[in-house]
């Protein structure tokens, strides 16, 4: 498994100036190294390598959402039982999301089934960049409101496009 620190370094937890710059900056937290220490002890106890990347670790709600390049079904594991297990380690739920692909289907992941994605449109600008506006159902809107920013940021982090979250205005009901 790769991490965002080297191996050594997430184990022993002695940094190099980079890594130390890189979470003083934010672009690093503790709770990223944590996690990625984690991730090695569980590899270690099941005697397997996972064959990804892990990038970082965002909570959103109650869950601690990783974010992840590469098959994440090895670190889920046979019916979630890895991460069953460092959920249990880390005393919080776990939501693992693969990086990469369209933002919808980022989103899709990194929300379950907690909102319904009414729409999403892709517009040009004449410059040459793009931006993509994803519409989430007004039926959700309760559990995503205050979260909204939070989701968006995360969805900005690892998406290649620029996104931006709005929530479908409710119909009116008929008098």
């Amino acid at each position: 498994m790769k991490g965002p620190v080297p191996v050594q370094a997430a184990l022993s937890g002695a940094f190099d100036l980079l890594t130390l710059a890189q979470i003083k900056s934010g672009q690093l937290t503790e709770r990223d190294i944590e996690v990625f220490r984690a991730l090695l002890n569980l590899e270690n106890s099941l005697r397997k390598r996972f064959p990804i990347t892990f990038k970082r670790a965002l909570p959103l709600g109650d869950h601690l959402v990783l974010f992840c390049e590469g098959p994440i079904g090895a670190l889920v594991g046979p019916k979630g039982a890895h991460i069953q297990a460092l959920s249990e380690k880390l005393g919080q739920k776990i939501r693992v999301v693969k990086i990469g692909g369209n933002p919808k289907a980022l989103l899709t992941d990194l929300l379950g089934r907690t909102a319904k994605i009414a729409g999403a449109s892709t517009t040009f600008s004449p410059n040459g960049t793009q931006q993509t506006t994803i519409v989430l159902s007004a039926r959700h809107a309760r559990f995503l409101e205050k979260q909204l920013p939070d989701i968006e940021k995360a969805l900005n982090q690892f998406s290649t496009i620029p996104v931006v979250l709005v929530l479908e205005t409710p119909k009116p009901k008929p008098a």
